[in-house]
């Protein structure tokens, strides 16, 4: 009965009414829910009178623990989803890129394979080598995650930018995620080479017609 009451302690004062059962990670003595918010909630009994080594997995979260003799544990963990496969004109980390308005994707992963899970804003920010801000898209309500147009300050030639990019989820919950990209020669004179003379006044090529 004491233990029957301890439990029932522990789920009043932790487990939210709309909270969902996690049958992947619990078992004969530990019960784990998902509350609202992405909070993982699981609940121990140690009834041995040695202490028990206990391993949780669930999606991408394993963790070690150890229940100590005869012990009632709650572990509280904080579960969010992953922005993963950041990519620039559909390739990750791209370098010579001669694009003036390149397109932005990424993926979101939802915790704990939780379904109904989705996007409904995000922001992408671009910064030079400086961490100068080349565009902010500020907040978009939007489910949008790929092809984001690139619409900030003119991108500079052979120039590295980092980029990142926050959504928020159906409970306003934010995740992020950061990559990079390398900009090209963005389109030189086709009529010109690369060494043109223009720099040290010896020589000028020019492609044959």
């Amino acid at each position: 009965m004491e233990h029957t009451f301890s439990l029932m302690k522990h789920f009043s004062h932790f487990i939210k009414p709309s909270a969902k059962f996690l049958d992947e990670v619990s078992d004969e003595n530990c019960l784990a829910f998902l509350n609202p918010g992405n909070e993982i909630i699981i609940i121990c009994y140690n009834e041995k009178e040695v202490p028990v080594a206990k391993t949780f997995k669930t999606g991408d979260i394993k963790f070690n623990v150890e229940l100590q003799k005869k012990s009632l544990n709650t572990f509280v963990i904080n579960a969010t989803a992953k922005i993963e496969n950041l990519m620039v004109e559909y390739s990750r980390n791209p370098i010579g890129m001669d694009i003036k308005n390149p397109r932005f994707s990424w993926q979101m992963m939802a915790p704990c394979n939780e379904r109904g899970y989705s996007q409904t804003a995000y922001q992408v920010v671009v910064k030079d080598p400086g961490g100068a801000v080349m565009w902010d898209s500020k907040k978009v309500l939007s489910d949008e995650s790929v092809s984001i147009l690139y619409a900030g300050s003119p991108l500079h030639a052979t120039t590295k930018y980092d980029w990142s990019a926050v959504v928020w989820d159906q409970n306003g919950i934010t995740a992020s995620g950061s990559s990079w990209f390398e900009t090209g020669l963005m389109n030189p004179d086709p009529g010109l080479s690369a060494w043109d003379g223009r720099s040290n006044g010896i020589f000028t090529v020019v492609n044959p017609s």
